[in-house]
């Protein structure tokens, strides 16, 4: 009987990691500081061909595009005009995977398709498989992306 109920209560479970990407976002502000800047849970949006259309905070009314909502998003910091911020392609986008990306694998190829048609890069930092800590994993796999595209 116990089965059954944690079957379903997984089922309807809802991804609560907001602490940790908070925690996460704010780790790697620090560690790049005057580098980077860190959306957590924003919308990338693809146009009918699966290219890069935008970021936003929330999914635009009407007709809806097809859609990742990735953990983290990066960019490069921007400087600030009139109070507003421009909103470049991402540098690359983080997902903090757990072991349910193991399970669903069919999903998680496709979101890496997504992401790789729209030509962002892809951190994943695969939780069932970190050596030291989120935090030490999320650094040297941005370390390296973050060197290879702004030269720091």
């Amino acid at each position: 009987m116990s089965q059954k109920y944690n079957q379903a209560k997984r089922k309807f479970a809802i991804k609560n990691d907001t602490g940790e990407l908070v925690e996460l976002g704010q780790f790697l502000r620090d560690a790049f500081k005057g580098i980077l800047s860190i959306k957590r849970e924003w919308f990338v949006l693809f146009d009918e061909n699966g290219k890069y259309m935008r970021t936003q905070e929330t999914l635009p009314y009407g007709v809806k595009p097809k859609y990742r909502t990735p953990d983290l998003i990066i960019f490069k910091k921007t400087e600030r005009t009139n109070s507003s911020v421009i909103m470049e392609k991402p540098l690359f986008c983080l997902e903090d995977d757990g072991s349910i990306h193991h399970v669903h694998v069919e999903d998680t190829l496709n979101r890496n398709e997504d992401y790789k048609n729209a030509e962002i890069d892809l951190v994943i930092v695969d939780k069932p498989n970190i050596k030291v800590s989120i935090f030490d994993e999320a650094f040297s796999k941005c370390e390296t992306l973050i060197k290879q595209k702004l030269g720091n």
